[in-house]
């Protein structure tokens, strides 16, 4: 079938148009459209993004939650040792998603990071119960940062799918599981033994700590 001169010229124009489309697109979302930037859109750029900040918000509560059990009025070192730890740990999140953004050609916009108020909506305790309090805490932070983990997965990019369920999933079930038992661990103690309950699950999580343990392990000698 024999195709005018016109017709060509008509396609190259598509084509040419829809080259600049995409580019545009791209280039609104990518650092590098050119070479790096492959399957990657700005919906999965922005829930990244998102990412990070909730990974950086969980790392300055765990901080503030280390100084607070930290103090001489609380004294209780193995939970600040804890949730130092765990700071860190989501501190290394935040930034591990923000290499992959740039591995992947996008781009990030840093914002205030703002401190989380606390979210577990315990009334019960009281003001001697501060560990049980912060567990419920991180333990309720955890499951809204599994949630938004799961809402990362997209439908045609296989290997922000894989990077999603590999390097975060998997550890936010064990992470789940862990805090889970601590709160149920300390809610065991009534109210007038609750005080010298605290001082033992303490030292027993400190023992764990300095002994390098992980935390499947911490949780078998209770």
């Amino acid at each position: 079938m024999a195709v005018s001169y016109a017709s060509c010229r008509t396609y190259a124009v598509v084509f040419v148009v829809l080259g600049v489309v995409l580019r545009g697109t791209l280039a609104e979302i990518c650092s590098d459209a050119t070479n790096v930037c492959h399957n990657y859109d700005s919906v999965s750029n922005d829930k990244l993004q998102s990412q990070v900040q909730k990974e950086l918000q969980a790392s300055y509560m765990y901080q503030s939650y280390s100084y607070f059990f930290g103090r001489s009025d609380i004294a209780l070192p193995g939970i600040s040792k804890f949730f130092a730890r765990e700071s860190l740990e989501e501190r290394s999140h935040a930034d591990n998603l923000i290499e992959y953004i740039n591995k992947r050609g996008g781009r990030i916009a840093f914002k205030d990071i703002k401190i989380c108020k606390l979210i577990s909506g315990n009334v019960t305790a009281t003001k001697l119960k501060h560990g049980l309090l912060a567990f419920q805490d991180a333990l309720a932070l955890e499951k809204i940062v599994s949630q938004s983990l799961e809402g990362i997965i997209a439908e045609d990019d296989f290997q922000l799918n894989h990077f999603i369920e590999n390097e975060y999933l998997d550890e936010q079930v064990d992470t789940i599981k862990i805090l889970g038992d601590y709160v149920r661990q300390l809610e065991m103690f009534s109210d007038d033994q609750y005080t010298l309950g605290q001082y033992i699950f303490d030292k027993n999580l400190l023992k764990s700590l300095k002994h390098g343990k992980d935390k499947e392990d911490m949780t078998k000698q209770y």
